[in-house]
C-alpha cells in the first residue's frame, strides 16, 4: 500500500544556496518512490527554477512567509500526503516511509511529527513535536534532550513545520496554514484545528531529519520576537476554549514576570535576546501586542466559522490541552 501512495514533500525557501541544495538531495534519496519534489521560490528574486528544473517549482513574485508559501506548494501538489521540510533541514533516507508507517498504523492519525535533530549538535534533539502552554505559546518539544533519550511513538498536541507530515483530507476538512500569521505559529494553529476536528497527531521517533535551528529567521531576531509575541494570542483566540481566553491577559502578564526573571540566568535562552537593545525589545513587543489586539475580531471570526462535521467538544479540547500542555518554564527557560 505505502509503494503506490504519492506523497508531495514541500521545501520553501526565499534564497538559493548550499543548504538548499542539499536539503533537496536529501529528499532525492528518499526510499519512498512515489516522491513528488516540490520548491517554492518565496519571493527569491534568484532563479530557483533552473536549478531544480527536475522537480516542480512554484515561483512567488514576494515572499509570503512560511504560511503563505507552504499553502503555495499545497496548492500546486497532486499527492495524497503532504510532507513539508525547513529548507535548512536535512532528512535521512527512510524520512517519508516512516511517516507512512505510522498513518498506517494509527487509523485517525491526521498527521504525524518527525524526529527534528539539531545540526549543529547531532547528539541533541531540536523537537519531537511542539508543547503549548495555556496562553498559546509554543515551543520545540524535548527541544535539547539527547537524541538517545527519545525512542517512544506518542500522541502530541502539535508538529513542527520544520518536519512533519499530513494527510491531504484533513487538510480538505481544516483548511491550509493561516497566511496572517505569515511566519511562527502558523503549525500550532493548524495542529489545533486538526485536533479540533477529531484527528489524533503522532511523534514518530523514526522519522528523523536534521535541521540548522533558526538559520532562515534568525535565532534571536526582533521578527522573530514579533511575529511570536503577536502570533500566541492568535492561536489561543482562535483555537482555545473560551474559559482559558478569558485568563488570557494574566497568563501572559505572569509569563512576562517569569521572563524577567529568567532572562538574568546565565543558561537562559532568553539571554540571546538580550543582542537586541532593550528600548528596541520592549517597542518591539508593545507592537505585537497593539497589532495582536486590532486583528482579535478576525480571528474570533475564523474561530466561529470553523465547526468541523465530527468534530471534538470544547470540553474534550480543554481536557487535551491540560493533558500536554507545557509548563511556562519550559516555555521561558
Amino acid at each position: 500500500m505505502m509503494a503506490e501512495t504519492k506523497v508531495s514533500v514541500i521545501v520553501v525557501s526565499n534564497k538559493a544556496g548550499k543548504m538548499l541544495d542539499e536539503c533537496v538531495a536529501s529528499l532525492e534519496r528518499q526510499a519512498h518512490s512515489e516522491l513528488e519534489i516540490i520548491v517554492v521560490d518565496n519571493g527569491s528574486g534568484t532563479d530557483i527554477a533552473s536549478k531544480f528544473s527536475l522537480h516542480k517549482v512554484v515561483t512567488l513574485s514576494e515572499n509570503l512567509g512560511f504560511a503563505g508559501g507552504n499553502n503555495a506548494g499545497i496548492t500546486a501538489a497532486t499527492g495524497n500526503y503532504i510532507a513539508l521540510i525547513n529548507d535548512d533541514a536535512f532528512a535521512e533516507s527512510d524520512w517519508i516511509s516512516r511517516m507512512l508507517v505510522t498513518f498506517n498504523d494509527i487509523e485517525d492519525c491526521g498527521a504525524v511529527a518527525s524526529a527534528v535533530i539539531d545540526g549543529n549538535r547531532p547528539e541533541l534533539m531540536d523537537s519531537c513535536g511542539v508543547v503549548v502552554a495555556l496562553d498559546g505559546m509554543s515551543r520545540q518539544a524535548c527541544h535539547g534532550h539527547p537524541v538517545s533519550s527519545v525512542s517512544a511513538r506518542k500522541e502530541v498536541l502539535a508538529f513542527s513545520g520544520c518536519g512533519c507530515m499530513i494527510r491531504r483530507d484533513v487538510l480538505d476538512i481544516t483548511g491550509l496554514f493561516d497566511e496572517q500569521f505569515f511566519a511562527y505559529c502558523e503549525d500550532t494553529d493548524l495542529s489545533l484545528r486538526i485536533i479540533k476536528a477529531g484527528f489524533r497527531i503522532v511523534f514518530e521517533p523514526k522519522s528523523r531529519i536534521s535541521h540548522l535551528y533558526s538559520h532562515t529567521g534568525g535565532k534571536f531576531s526582533l521578527n522573530k520576537v514579533y511575529w511570536i509575541e503577536r502570533n500566541h494570542f492568535w492561536v489561543a483566540v482562535k483555537n482555545y476554549p473560551v474559559l482559558l481566553i478569558a485568563l488570557l491577559p494574566f497568563l501572559t502578564l505572569w509569563r512576562f514576570i517569569l521572563q524577567t526573571f529568567f532572562i538574568s540566568k546565565k543558561n537562559s535562552t532568553l539571554r540571546g535576546f538580550m543582542k537586541n537593545s532593550p528600548f528596541s525589545l520592549a517597542i518591539t513587543l508593545l507592537r505585537a501586542q497593539l497589532t495582536a489586539i486590532r486583528y482579535m475580531p478576525n480571528m474570533i471570526r475564523k474561530k466561529r466559522e470553523f465547526r468541523p462535521t465530527g468534530g471534538i467538544s470544547e470540553f474534550r479540547l480543554l481536557g487535551l490541552i491540560l493533558r500536554f500542555k507545557a509548563d511556562l518554564k519550559e516555555i521561558i527557560g
